[in-house]
């Protein structure tokens, strides 16, 4: 039987949740035990290179996409309990068989257990449990065959470790998650969720960073990590002391992970992350700068790549980026420009990192759909508040909120719920409507007031909602139209609402259409309830239908409608009645649309009137918008005063703006209202860079896109030209004027930069004993990375260095991206003196043996601290292992480069002062 067979077979007869210590399973697993020694016999030796995913907003693989929820209270009740917490010191679970094939540090490995200072284990006969005193690893208390995120404590009967297994053969995932935990040491509401993540095929670990908590006090520090034996462990930077980066969100939006991965790290290796552009764009914001997000996972330290996107399979122009790459956080240097509505698949790669060819060019690719709409319609910010008029605190905060939505009367809007606590339970606001208001409170979870939602996922209190997340919110585009007719029928305000998708919707869970009627303004003469408010805004009367809302579909083009009244009562008198509107996934609460309705005011004697307003946008930067007002109800005639001073019902001859208007009826009911007169946007414009070539080539173009706007369009340089684009260009700052047929104009500046020259040194390594065993290396620098060398040796070489050189005369021609060429010359001889390449600030640079058959020492000095970079390349001016030393004056290390081929090396010492080398060979 094959290897292969054999898991086949074993899967047959093993079920996942086979019963632990029982007859069966004591013979199987000596049969499992004998196989796995067998098959292991053909398997190497794995170690493991961890890489971070830091804030990376994800789960490894994609496959878990479950809630982060407490286990018997939320969690999805296909995980399986196996702690039940409670554990007052630390603790093993029983034993558990693995459910698919996987190898631990190249072996097989059948059985596991999990201790509630959060180590698991393969080495299942340990009995000393470890302690949740993490330390670095290797550690004596940790068994050989472990993974951690050791310090976790499972102190309270809610902290549980659960698993469950994700996806399907042969590319299944077992999470193994510390659920609720908080840190050794710390106090139990630090909530933390952590998991270890083993995966079929693979066999990569993962350890995932899920949810925490702000509270400074939980951050004790974890350590995160394999341990193969007591001499070789693998430790995430940070640990002993590595504290959680997850927020409180229960969905992977904020997840981080580490992965440790077998085998060596590949030297080039770019990884794909995200595309960071919305998934509904307006055409009129074209063009788009297409941005992505990617990972450098290769060991060598990044310089170069070559960066594409296409839209429906058609692929961009290169944009090669080069340089001192730090973030990749990455825009296209070229935009898309879509000329019409409708959907796109856009994808994303890098290729060439390096200029060598990417290690796993399969992770290189990222991929989205993009909606382009004609026009979206405004979208509010969302604010729901909980409050009750004898909170000392809601007295406190609520005056820094109302101030908020007060300036922000048409980009925000308010639903304040009241709770029957603290106190007495006598707010009428809550008396008036028990069941909605009770309803939205536990919708939320909400147990104490004051508490804000924003949006439907932040939650804090009433002043820490900022203009700047309303601005955010309301730069998020609303994807439903919304009708919202209200009209008074008698003593009931007769609502009809239909919201309708403009697009399909980027939501995984149903949607809910909720709608509820608030009243904007209730002022009292004395305090009504102990905590001092008179002022009351916002308050939540009616949900129409009730608290429950309406099912809405979340694909374009899905409608409904919901019919319903409010009936007007006297405690609404003097006050405007306004419908708020909102598209909600009661899964993650997320909204996607929130709007308002212009109201119906409600006079003091009860009589109703109903504002009309009609505007017309204003043309690019002109003063020509108007605005004019009509009204239902009330007592003719009416009376207008406009924060511009005017007094008609209409104005115009007025640039874009919210104005303020007071409108008075014959019986002196009085209300105010805001209104907004729009602008018809500008084109838009983005200017992209054709770089300059080579030093003093000044041969850059910049190439403008434009979207928006109303052609045709005129062109305006500082140059001069009035061309579309201009070139041949030296290095400086060029602006371009851009005028539509509407006499709209955008400007915009970009800067053309020139490369440095490219130049090169070349040096002898060894002389020439006669034997033809001298070696020169060469290293470029200024141009544009990557380069090439072509050396004039018999035969001919490439690469950084060339060796087997006789006594003589060797030129190196290196060659940049753009093909700038210098031409450097070095002499083998035997008078060449390896002290001469020392480079300046090195005191002393020495690598023994060598040659070597795999061990290495190096001992450095400089002649004054510094910072330092070693890199050790190959023959080809590859780099084989890279160190960041810091800022350091003398350094020893021994590495076992025992794996690397034989053959010549070079160590580059790269400091401020200049840079030394040293060769060495690998026999």
């Amino acid at each position: 039987m094959n290897q292969a067979s054999y898991f086949v077979t074993l899967r047959d007869y093993f079920a996942f949740f086979l019963p632990p210590f029982s007859k069966t399973l004591s013979i199987m697993k000596h049969l499992l035990l004998l196989l796995g020694f067998i098959g292991s016999l053909s398997f190497l030796q794995a170690q493991y290179y961890v890489l971070p995913y830091t804030d990376i907003g994800r789960n490894p693989g994609g496959l878990n996409q479950d809630e982060e929820l407490a286990a018997g209270s939320g969690l999805d009740a296909s995980w399986e309990v196996i702690h039940p917490g409670g554990a007052s010191s630390p603790q093993w679970t029983q034993e558990y068989t693995m459910p698919f094939p996987f190898q631990f540090n190249g072996q097989s490995e059948f059985f596991y257990k999990v201790s509630t200072s959060g180590v698991l284990t393969f080495s299942t006969s340990a009995s000393a449990v470890p302690s949740g005193n993490n330390d670095v690893l290797p550690s004596a208390e940790i068994p050989d065959k472990s993974i951690m995120v050791w310090g976790l404590k499972g102190g309270s009967a809610n902290d549980k470790i659960v698993r469950k297994v994700f996806g399907s053969l042969p590319n299944r995932q077992l999470w193994i998650m510390f659920n609720g935990y908080e840190y050794e040491g710390g106090i139990p509401i630090c909530n933390l969720y952590w998991s270890i993540v083993l995966e079929e095929g693979t066999s990569n670990i993962y350890i995932v960073d899920q949810r925490g908590s702000v509270i400074s006090s939980c951050a004790a520090g974890l350590t995160a990590g394999v341990q193969i034996d007591a001499n070789t462990a693998f430790m995430v930077d940070g640990s002993p002391n590595l504290n959680n980066l997850a927020g409180t969100s229960a969905g992977q939006d904020d997840n981080s992970y580490y992965a440790f991965l077998p085998g060596t790290q590949p030297r080039n290796d770019l990884e794909g992350i995200k595309i960071d552009i919305p998934q509904a764009i307006p055409l009129a914001n074209a063009p788009v700068q297409i941005k992505g997000n990617f990972l450098n996972i290769g060991s060598e330290p990044l310089q170069s790549f070559d960066l594409y996107y296409s839209v429906n399979g058609d692929t961009s122009e290169v944009d090669h980026v080069a340089g001192q790459i730090g973030s990749l956080e990455l825009t296209h240097n070229i935009p898309w420009v879509p000329t019409s509505t409708g959907s796109y698949d856009i994808e994303m790669w890098a290729e060439l990192p390096n200029g060598e060819a990417d290690a796993n060019p399969a992770n290189n690719k990222v991929s989205m759909t993009v909606e382009v709409l004609g026009e979206f319609p405004d979208r509010t910010a969302l604010v729901e508040s909980f409050t009750q008029w004898n909170c000392g605190p809601c007295a406190a905060q609520n005056p820094a909120l109302d101030a908020l939505l007060h300036n922000n009367p048409l980009d925000a809007t308010a639903v304040k719920f009241v709770g029957w606590w603290p106190g007495a339970n006598n707010d009428e606001r809550h008396l008036f409507n028990v069941a909605d208001n009770t309803a939205r409170i536990n919708y939320y979870g909400v147990n104490g007031v004051p508490t804000t939602i924003f949006g439907g996922t932040w939650e804090g209190q009433p002043g820490g909602v900022s203009q700047g997340m309303i601005n955010a919110e309301n730069d998020r585009p609303g994807l439903y139209n919304i009708d919202i007719s209200e009209t008074v029928n008698g003593s009931n305000i007769d609502v009809s609402v239909t919201a309708t998708a403009i697009q399909d919707i980027p939501a995984s869970n149903d949607l809910t259409l909720q709608i509820a009627v608030i009243q904007d303004e209730r002022i009292y003469t004395s305090p009504p309830g102990s905590n001092g408010e008179t002022e009351f805004y916002h308050t939540m009367r009616y949900m129409l239908p009730d608290a429950s809302g309406t099912p809405i579909g979340r694909t374009g083009g899905a409608s409904v409608t919901v019919t319903d009244i409010a009936p007007i009562v006297q405690r609404f008198y003097k006050s405007f009645m306004n419908v708020v509107v909102w598209v909600q996934d009661d899964v993650t609460q997320e909204i996607y649309m929130s709007t308002k309705s212009k109201g119906i005011y409600i006079c003091a004697d009860g009589t109703p009137i109903q504002p009309i307003v009609a505007t017309v946008e204003a043309s690019c930067g002109n003063s020509d918008g108007e605005a004019s007002i009509s009204l239902s109800g009330g007592t003719a005639p009416y009376s207008f005063l406009w924060s511009t001073g005017e007094t008609s019902a209409n104005i115009s001859g007025k640039p874009a703006d919210d104005y303020e208007v007071t409108v008075t009826d014959n019986n002196g009911c009085t209300f105010d209202m805001n209104i907004r007169i729009k602008e018809k946007p500008a084109p838009n414009l983005v200017l992209s860079v054709v770089p300059i070539t080579c030093k003093d080539a000044a041969d850059a173009r910049v190439v403008p896109y434009v979207g928006g706007g109303d052609g045709p369009f005129t062109y305006s340089w500082s140059t001069g030209s009035t061309d579309p684009e201009i070139e041949d260009l030296d290095e400086g700052i060029y602006t371009l004027t851009l005028t539509d047929a509407n006499g709209c104009q955008v400007v915009e500046s970009v800067l053309v930069e020139e490369p440095d020259a490219l130049s090169a040194t070349a040096s002898a390594l060894t002389t020439d004993n006669g034997t033809a065993s001298g070696s020169a290396t060469a290293m470029a620098s200024g141009g544009t990375h990557p380069y090439t060398y072509s050396w004039n040796s018999t035969p001919a070489q490439t690469g950084m260095m060339a060796t087997d050189l006789t006594f003589g005369d060797y030129q190196v021609t290196v060659t940049d991206y753009y093909g700038c060429q210098t031409v450097q010359t070095v002499t083998i001889d035997n008078t060449t003196s390896i002290g001469d390449l020392l480079g300046t600030g090195i005191a002393a640079l020495e690598l023994y043996p060598n040659p070597s058959r795999g061990q290495v020492s190096l001992s450095l000095q400089l002649e004054q601290a510094d910072e330092v970079q070693l890199s050790l390349l190959d023959a080809a001016g590859r780099t084989v292992l890279a160190e960041a030393l810091g800022r350091i004056k003398q350094y020893e290390k021994t590495w076992n480069l025992g794996h690397l081929p034989a053959g010549v090396y070079v160590l580059q010492v790269r400091s401020s002062e200049g840079t030394g080398l040293r060769r060495l060979i690998i026999e």
